[in-house]
């Protein structure tokens, strides 16, 4: 039985990743670094210091990857504060969710100030019991370090704590963790080997309450 829900931030409750891949791609051509659009999409849902690592074996100097991240997270912040808002139809779905009885929080890469500045700035952090961010783990998604955290801070087991994800590195992570995924997709549609590990693909957040209800039934 569903009591819980642990929601992905990124891609998920907030539209962020066609900006961050838009800050990634200005840093890149800025400095003229050979970050391809299919890396940058591979940074989806892991956390910031596995994506240094990738790109400093990209590029050969951890001291660029430096000075690349700088420029993208200038480049973020500024797109952020012009144009970040929320995902389809997660402004009518909390409400509802916390209507029919289940507790929320968050599971996300992101660091905490981050995740806080950004939940609170779009109105939504006050639906969430606890959030688990990427700062807190020693190994981000795709591993279940995450999920398996959030689930400990819900007082709940796995099975109970359904894991609403957008990404590949996402959906992976919530499975190993033995939670029920529900998948939002966002940039990334699942093929077959993906939709294996989940419990729902979904076209919006919409249609969550009614696929964790059936699942419940």
């Amino acid at each position: 039985m569903i009591t819980s829900i642990l929601f992905d931030m990124d891609g998920t409750l907030i539209d962020s990743e066609p900006l961050s891949a838009r800050a990634w791609r200005q840093a890149a051509d800025a400095l003229h670094a050979p970050v391809s659009d299919e890396m940058i999409r591979s940074f989806v849902g892991r956390p910031i210091k596995a994506i240094m690592d990738m790109i400093a074996e990209k590029l050969g100097s951890h001291e660029f990857a430096d000075t690349l991240y700088a420029d993208y997270r200038a480049r973020k912040t500024l797109i952020y504060d012009q144009e970040l808002e929320l995902k389809p139809q997660v402004a009518e779905s909390l409400p509802a969710l916390k209507e029919a009885g289940f507790r929320m929080a968050v599971a996300t890469s992101s660091r905490r100030e981050i995740t806080l500045h950004n939940l609170e700035r779009l109105g939504i952090l006050d639906y969430f019991e606890s959030l688990t961010t990427g700062d807190e783990v020693e190994n981000g998604k795709p591993s279940p370090d995450i999920y398996l955290l959030a689930c400990k801070r819900m007082e709940a087991e796995p099975a109970a704590c359904a894991v609403i994800e957008d990404s590949i590195n996402g959906v992976r992570s919530g499975h190993a963790a033995g939670c029920p995924v529900f998948m939002i997709p966002d940039l990334t549609q699942p093929d077959a080997e993906l939709r294996s590990l989940c419990t729902d693909v979904l076209p919006d957040m919409s249609k969550l309450l009614d696929a964790i209800r059936r699942q419940n039934a």
